[in-house]
Formats: C-alpha cells, structure tokens, sequence
C-alpha cells in the first residue's frame, strides 16, 4: 500500500456557517472535519457563507476551543445559502485560493468541486 503524503491544509466547500448551531447530516459531518482537522493542526480553509450577527448562535466546539482556532474562513455569500450563487461565486474566487502539492479539498456538493478541477489546481486531492 503506497502511503500518503501528509496533509498541509484542509479546505472544506459548504452552504453554511461553521459558527451557528444548525441541524442536518451535512453540516454535521463538515464540522467533524473542521473539528479535527483543528485537533490535529492541520490549517483549514472553510469556504462558507456568513449570516447575520444576530442569527449566530455560536456551536459547542467553538466556545471550548476558541484559543485554538487554526481556520481561515472565506465567505463566498453573505445571507443566503442558495447552491447556485454559491457556485457562481465560488468560480470567481477559487482562482485566487493558494494551493500546494498536500492540499485537501472537500464539498458535500460534487459541483463545489469543479472550480477547483476547472482552475486545475495542481496537486490537490479531491
């Protein structure tokens, strides 16, 4: 079994605000990547979308690991979470994103994925 380079940053494509509580399978599992990529210093990139201050309600692991915080967050949307302005924008934006050889990249929606694939973003696993 070949083994795998180590990985120098994650960078997580979502509909969402890593930051407020909110419900469903996908957010879930996106903040389980975040958290651990946090836990194992791995520098995290979230493309995500930025709601209203007085809509956040901050989730659990980021009041427990505040001083921690190894993430950078981009906000592709500001107030809505609608897939197809998120794209739209999400083409624009990604040609300016620095990647390297041992980049991880990762989108509950396969879509997210193709700016990457279109700007060819050498060395980055999907």
């Amino acid at each position: 079994m070949k083994n795998l380079p180590n990985i120098d940053k994650l960078i997580l494509v979502h509909t969402n605000d890593p930051e407020i509580k909110t419900m469903g399978g996908g957010v879930a599992y996106m903040n389980f990547l975040l958290r651990n990529g946090m836990k194992n210093n791995i520098p995290v990139k979230y493309l995500g979308v930025q709601f209203a201050p007085n809509e956040r309600r901050l989730a659990d692991h980021w009041i427990s690991n505040k001083s921690s915080k190894i993430y950078d967050k981009i906000n592709i949307l500001n107030e809505s979470d609608h897939w197809l302005k998120f794209f739209l924008v999400l083409m624009k934006k990604v040609y300016s994103i620095n990647t390297s050889d041992c980049t991880v990249v990762h989108a509950q929606r396969l879509l997210y994925l193709f700016p990457f694939v279109f700007w060819r973003k050498k060395g980055v696993l999907y």
